[in-house]
């Protein structure tokens, strides 16, 4: 699935797996973020070896970070304005990153949700993923992966106004990405069932039409203070 994040700056979370450099902005500034699945390469089921491939990948020369599962890695581009080089940062971390699995004794799979679930521990052991999984129980249950596509504009409420033109195109973004038919081995009548994973979070689904960078900042906050959310990252 793809989530395209459109925000007012674009900061030192995206870098180029072989050089942290932000590129001089002649419009639009790009970063891609890619999440992908760690299987073990005879039975397909989710494997533990985030940590790792992280390590492997260091050796390789490229950064790689945990998500919220240790069957998930996530490879990130530098900040660009040309979709050449994206594409060609991409293929190369796709390729390293593979190669950076293969070298731990599991295999790298892009899809939106594996096609088993990994057992109950599997969460990663950072500070905040403890507390989301401990905060939202089951709601926290199952691996989904993204694309997401983040979009640099000139300012907050910009970035409001950019997301409420995106909002009728979200059935179409869709429906274009889907790739997760499958879970527990079967197949669940769904295109994407990592959509219906991502829906039980309480943050997760289109957003509301907002008027303002104001009114934005007090629907986040009203999140945050009823528990919906934990901290403004979760804001999907």
């Amino acid at each position: 699935m793809l989530l395209v994040v459109v925000c007012s700056q674009m900061g030192g979370r995206h870098g180029n797996h072989r050089a942290e450099q932000a590129v001089p902005s002649r419009g639009p500034n790009l970063g891609v973020e890619e999440e992908f699945c760690l299987v073990d390469p005879h039975t397909g089921r989710p494997a533990l070896y985030n940590t790792e491939v992280i390590a492997a990948g260091r050796d390789l020369g490229i950064t790689l970070r945990p998500e919220f599962s240790r069957c998930q890695i996530e490879t990130a581009t530098s900040i660009g304005t040309h979709i050449r080089d994206l594409r060609d940062q991409l293929c190369e971390s796709r390729a390293v990153t593979a190669d950076a699995a293969t070298r731990t004794g599991c295999q790298l799979l892009a899809i939106g949700t594996p096609m088993s679930d990994p057992p109950p521990d599997a969460i990663t052991y950072t500070p905040r993923y403890q507390a989301i999984a401990g905060h939202f129980g089951a709601r926290a249950a199952g691996v989904i992966c993204d694309c997401h596509v983040h979009v640099g504009v000139a300012d907050h409420e910009q970035a409001v106004q950019v997301n409420n033109h995106l909002r009728p195109w979200l059935p179409t973004l869709l429906a274009l990405t889907a790739n997760s038919p499958i879970a527990a081995g079967s197949d669940t009548g769904y295109a994407s069932w990592r959509y219906i994973l991502f829906s039980h979070w309480p943050s997760a689904g289109p957003p509301p039409y907002l008027d303002s960078a104001t009114d934005y900042d007090a629907a986040v906050a009203a999140m945050r203070e009823s528990g919906a959310i934990l901290d403004a990252d979760m804001v999907y």
